[in-house]
């Protein structure tokens, strides 16, 4: 309410709103956050001391209650702080200017740093963690001749033929080459001596031509093999399949089949004629 109403009169006959007013002299002050007082003074100081087998002079004690003790952390970590905060920070910026003074001359492959700034631009964005893999060009929007670039990204790689001999592989190659021993005079640490190894092993391949293809094996096979015994596999086969798929369509509760009374003894290894019997089947299907 910020009008008296009208009502109200000033004889105190009647109630009034005075009561709610602000009273100056019954208010209480407050220091501001950064006024700055003597801490740790002690009011009431002790005149006289039990006596001591050691004094405080040979001790090195200090035991006077009544001095300042100036440490802002004492009852209140606010007070003071302000200029503290003001200082260190001059302080490390000064210490930043030592450090970037050199960096505009040197700049390394990767990286750039802009002293005026002060920030490092990393190839972060176009390096992916997880897969190791790097699949952008990091030089981009340089101006700079790709023949004169050290790492084009993954994707020239892919994109020129060449997506097998990626760093993966070679690493496969170099963990095959220490575990066989393939060749005794190969430097294990260049890792450029283990790549040339598996691109020569890959140009022989290239050389030599096949002896022969995966349709002359199956042929090899299946003359090695009798025809009729592989038709009757594969008769027997057909047939317990069919088996197979009338036990799945009975319900399971009137099935006759009791795997505690099953010989494991009936149980053999397939024979090779089963086995291309099936193969056919499958490359049929």
């Amino acid at each position: 309410m910020t009008d008296v109403p009208w009502y109200v009169t000033y004889d105190h006959e009647k109630p009034t709103l005075k009561h709610q007013r602000i009273h100056p002299e019954k208010s209480k002050e407050y220091d501001t956050l950064n006024e700055w007082y003597a801490r740790g003074y002690a009011d009431k100081v002790a005149t006289r001391y039990r006596p001591r087998r050691l004094d405080a002079r040979f001790t090195g004690s200090d035991f006077a209650p009544d001095e300042y003790i100036q440490y802002h952390g004492m009852t209140s970590v606010i007070v003071g702080m302000l200029k503290q905060k003001k200082v260190l920070k001059a302080k490390k910026l000064d210490e930043e200017d030592g450090e970037y003074k050199y960096t505009d001359s040197m700049d390394m492959p990767g990286q750039h740093v802009d002293s005026k700034q002060r920030t490092s631009v990393h190839n972060l964005p176009y390096y992916d963690p997880k897969s190791r893999s790097m699949r952008d060009n990091s030089f981009a929007g340089t101006n700079k001749d790709p023949s004169q670039v050290p790492y084009l990204g993954d994707n020239f790689v892919r994109y020129s033929g060449d997506a097998k001999g990626t760093i993966a592989e070679e690493k496969e190659i170099e963990f095959e080459v220490n575990d066989n021993k393939l060749d005794d005079n190969v430097d294990q640490d260049k890792p450029k001596s283990l790549v040339e190894l598996h691109r020569e092993t890959l140009n022989k391949e290239k050389i030599q031509p096949k002896s022969s293809s995966s349709t002359d094996d199956n042929n090899s096979v299946m003359k090695k093999l009798d025809k009729k015994k592989v038709q009757e596999a594969a008769r027997q086969l057909a047939e317990r399949e069919r088996q197979a798929e009338e036990m799945g369509n009975i319900d399971e509760r009137k099935r006759k089949y009791n795997s505690l009374k099953s010989d494991i003894s009936e149980h053999k290894e397939p024979t090779e004629e089963e086995l291309e019997a099936y193969r056919l089947k499958k490359t049929s299907s």
